[in-house]
Formats: C-alpha cells, structure tokens, sequence
C-alpha cells in the first residue's frame, strides 16, 4: 500500500495479501450483518400497515430476498465448500446445515420467492389487480417467517 502511495496511488499488484482476515473478525462481521438485518426487518414489520406502496414493495424483496443473504452468510462461516457463491447453490447447499425450523422457514420463504416470480410473469401477460393484490397480502405474511429466519440464523452465532 505505501508502495501504491509513494508511485502516485497505482496499485499494480493484488492487495488483498496485504490485508490479514481472522476468523474472529469474519464472525464478528457476519454478526453485524444478521443484528442490521434483524434491525431492518423488524422495523419495517412495525411500519407494514402504514407503508406507501412503493416502501411495501421495497420491503418486501427485502423479506424474499433475505433468506438466501442469511443462508449465504451462514454457509461461509459453516466453511462449505461451494462450486459459487450463487442463489441455486446457496438453496441446493443450505438445507442440508440447516437446523429443522430453518430449512423449513427457509424453504417455505424461497418457495414463496418463486411463486411470486411467476405471479409477476402472469401479471404482465394479464394485468389482475385482484390477484395481485391477494399475492401481496400473502408476503406481506412472510415478513414475520423471515424475521424468524434471521433470529434463528443469528442465535447459531452466539
């Protein structure tokens, strides 16, 4: 780094050997994450019945998308050896760690994912706002699983 500094701030090599990462401080940052997690979720629980519809929309990718952040973190502390770090490897790796009420929170929240992943597809071919409507009432159902999912999840790390 100081080489970097002194040749006018061009780093021509790697710098990550440069920088030392223990596993107390990997811990400690998956900690932060799931605390801030838990944090958002809650607060956006407290706020779901007076949210604007674009914030309830916000919040709830935030509550499908969740589960697979959690479980992606959880993995790398679990040390898992994964081919990627990507969405299908993180569904197919994480049940088979996965305490019962995880993987059953887990599954039931990224099932609901791809429902509503469809939904949105049927939506554009054939706008039903009633439908719609009653597919967000059904996430909106989610929010307490997944902010389940996440205190699990931060209790394996205690």
């Amino acid at each position: 780094m100081r080489n970097a500094a002194e040749k006018g701030g061009i780093i021509k090599e790697n710098p990550l050997p440069f920088f030392v990462f223990d596993a107390a401080s990997a811990v400690e940052d998956i900690r932060g994450y799931l605390r801030n997690k838990l944090r958002r979720l809650e607060n956006g629980v407290i706020a779901l019945p007076t949210m604007e519809a674009a914030d309830l929309h916000r919040f709830l990718q935030k509550v499908l998308e969740a589960p697979v952040h959690v479980a992606r973190k959880i993995l790398y502390w679990q040390k898992v050896e994964m081919p990627n770090d990507l969405k299908q490897t993180v569904l197919r790796c994480y049940p088979d760690i996965a305490r019962e009420q995880e993987r059953e929170l887990f599954t039931k929240i990224t099932e609901a994912d791809s429902q509503y992943s469809e939904e949105l597809l049927a939506q554009l071919r054939h706008p039903e706002e009633d439908q719609y409507s009653r597919t967000i009432g059904e996430l909106k159902g989610l929010a307490l699983d997944t902010l389940e999912f996440v205190r699990l999840n931060a209790l394996r790390l205690t």
